[in-house]
């Protein structure tokens, strides 16, 4: 009589081993291997022993579907050979990777047991393997990152163009380098004003979240109340903006930005607390300084 089925899984959720326990008249038991199965690390089978009926869930835990060959894997249909045939739903939180590759290229250090977000585990040094908290944020190597340091990121006041709003940041990244001029922003919002993510742009100078170490607010910035005057009037032309800005002591400069207009360089001995008004202009005209060189970051909420 066959008492139990049991399987043995991975630390990816595939199935290695399953077997059978059976007992006789005399209560002997018996232990029958009915599969041991070993995958590549996409999941194409490498090698495998079957004896009678095949696993129903294998790679990842995913359901083999038995009429296509594809794994079920819940939100879309996954093939070891070719990766997912269908978009991510939430590609928009992994702007720098295909929508169909699996679990960020890196099918060692993360497994996506839903079809939609790649999840990571540790192990302690007895070899207990955890998943780890998937509302948590991870870089490639599975090391958490400090979600944006949302609090630090929070105090940072916006601008707005009533589509996207742009935090003007200085950031400190992890190889040591600090830029004044960062613009951190929700990706949704960014892709809808774009329409393409900045490292498919040749135009942009961007770096990813998981690099940054420290966030403070750009000291390079305009007051956020005069950068969104300048933003509700409209831009001057196509991709650039011409504004006056009107200092202490009756200094006016004018600045031509590009589409953003948080940056500016500003005249030595002054600084944002020294800005009194801004005014937009219509033509280029006697300029005085052009903005700066400025950078984006994008984070999912």
């Amino acid at each position: 009589m066959v008492l139990s089925k049991k399987t043995m899984n991975d630390h990816l959720g595939s199935t290695r081993l399953s077997y059978t326990a059976t007992i006789d008249a005399t209560d002997k038991i018996t232990y029958n291997v009915m599969t041991m199965r070993d995958n590549l690390p996409f999941g194409r089978t490498w090698r495998e022993y079957v004896n009678g009926k095949n696993d129903r869930f294998q790679f990842t835990g995913y359901e083999l579907d038995g009429e296509s060959g594809l794994n079920n894997a819940l939100a879309r249909m996954y093939d070891p050979e070719l990766r997912f045939g269908s978009v991510d739903p939430h590609f928009m939180s992994y702007p720098n990777w295909s929508p169909y590759v699996y679990s960020m290229a890196n099918p060692i250090r993360f497994f996506d047991p839903t079809g939609k977000d790649p999840e990571t585990y540790d192990i302690d040094k007895q070899g207990k393997i955890t998943k780890i908290d998937d509302q948590k944020y991870y870089n490639e190597n599975g090391v958490e990152v400090d979600k944006l340091q949302s609090d630090k990121l929070a105090s940072i006041e916006p601008s707005s163009d009533d589509i996207m709003f742009y935090r003007p940041c200085q950031v400190q990244l992890t190889d040591g380098r600090i830029l004044q001029n960062v613009y951190i922003v929700e990706m949704e919002s960014y892709y809808k004003t774009w329409g393409v993510w900045p490292g498919a742009d040749p135009n942009k100078k961007y770096f990813l979240i998981e690099d940054v170490e420290s966030i403070t607010d750009s000291p390079n910035r305009l007051p956020a109340s005069f950068a969104n005057k300048i933003y509700l009037s409209g831009e001057t032309g196509m991709g650039y903006n011409v504004f006056e800005v009107i200092f202490k002591n009756s200094v006016r400069k004018r600045f031509v930005t590009g589409n953003g207009v948080d940056f500016i360089q500003y005249p030595p001995g002054l600084s944002h607390a020294d800005v009194i008004d801004v005014v937009p202009k219509e033509n280029t005209s006697e300029i005085d300084i052009d903005g700066p060189e400025y950078y984006w970051c994008i984070y999912s909420e």
